[in-house]
């Protein structure tokens, strides 16, 4: 329908009742599948479903505990980093 004058607009009540009658005899979802059926049934037509429930999580990663450094290694592991002058 066309509107040309605001009077002719009919009132909000009618809006109302029609909307009631199509959504009791779900008339958007019928015309919606009629819709997909005609211009989509020659496709696989996929969708992604994301859950959005919070699971609970540490914004850091928890510390490390420390460790005893062992006085030994502490050397060999210098001269692995840092070759002495004498061994060249």
């Amino acid at each position: 329908m066309r509107w040309e004058r605001a009077a002719e607009v009919p009132d909000e009540s009618v809006f109302s009742r029609a909307f009631s009658k199509f959504a009791d005899a779900e008339f958007a979802q019928r015309v919606h599948a009629a819709l997909i059926q005609r211009t989509q049934s020659e496709r696989l037509v996929g969708h992604i479903l994301r859950d959005g429930t919070a699971i609970e999580a540490r914004e850091k990663a928890a510390p490390k505990p420390a460790q005893e450094k062992d006085p030994r290694r502490a050397g060999y592991i210098a001269r692995l980093v840092r070759p002495s002058v004498r061994s060249r």
